[in-house]
């Protein structure tokens, strides 16, 4: 993944700030960050130890073994530009990471894409949200790959009282037709399928052993 983001005032620091999650089920690595002025020129290199990686817990959890990868370049000297480069590695997956077309409000897309390469006997499902581009196809070797373009969108501007940006903006939801998390395989093709596989991991989840029996019962 390669995104750059230019900062033209205060409003969007934000926006400028590294924010990547991960857990054992997706490791993040090749982390890497530039920062240039207005003028285009080279301003810093991020180095790898410069990202912080913390732990992730939310307001409403009292544990979880997500963790956060940040980095905050604190630059004011606007407009500034940020670019930043990473790999996810995954370990098992329900859906493969969606392609939000804005990130934000207030936020203009000058050249965005999307490349899925998977083998020639393989499929996967999407969803398209508000979006009616269908991809570019073609062929290399044993693989299909699937490419989605958009160029020069115009911010969407926040209103008072405004929805959530993810009910308006367009959005390409992406999910394999099989698949395996932790060692369990399911299949998405249908609906059918797909419950099978959630009956597979309640299976005997309701069966108490009798010592745990026995302290309820205490």
């Amino acid at each position: 993944m390669t995104y750059a983001i230019t900062i033209l005032n205060k409003s969007g620091v934000d926006l400028a700030r590294f924010v990547q999650f991960h857990n054992k089920f997706y490791r993040i690595s090749n982390i890497k960050g530039t920062c240039y002025d207005k003028n285009g020129n080279l301003i810093k290199k991020v180095k790898r130890k410069e990202f912080l990686d913390i732990p992730a817990i939310s307001g409403y959890s009292l544990y979880e073994d997500t963790r956060a990868v940040i980095y905050d370049p604190n630059l004011n000297d606007f407009p500034f530009t940020v670019e930043y480069q990473y790999t996810y590695d995954f370990n098992g997956f329900l859906n493969y990471p969606s392609w939000t077309l804005y990130e934000d409000y207030n936020v203009a897309v000058e050249y965005k894409k999307l490349k899925i390469q998977i083998p020639s006997n393989m499929d996967f499902r999407t969803y398209n949200q508000n979006f009616n581009k269908d991809a570019t196809i073609s062929e290399a070797d044993s693989y299909k790959i699937f490419e989605w373009q958009v160029m020069d969108l115009p911010a969407l501007q926040e209103e008072p009282l405004s929805p959530e940006l993810s009910n308006l903006t367009k959005a390409i939801f992406i999910a394999p037709e099989k698949f395996k998390l932790d060692g369990i395989e399911g299949d998405m093709s249908s609906w059918n399928s797909f419950g099978d596989w959630i009956y597979q991991l309640n299976n005997e989840r309701d069966v108490l052993n009798e010592e745990a029996k026995l302290r309820i019962k205490d």
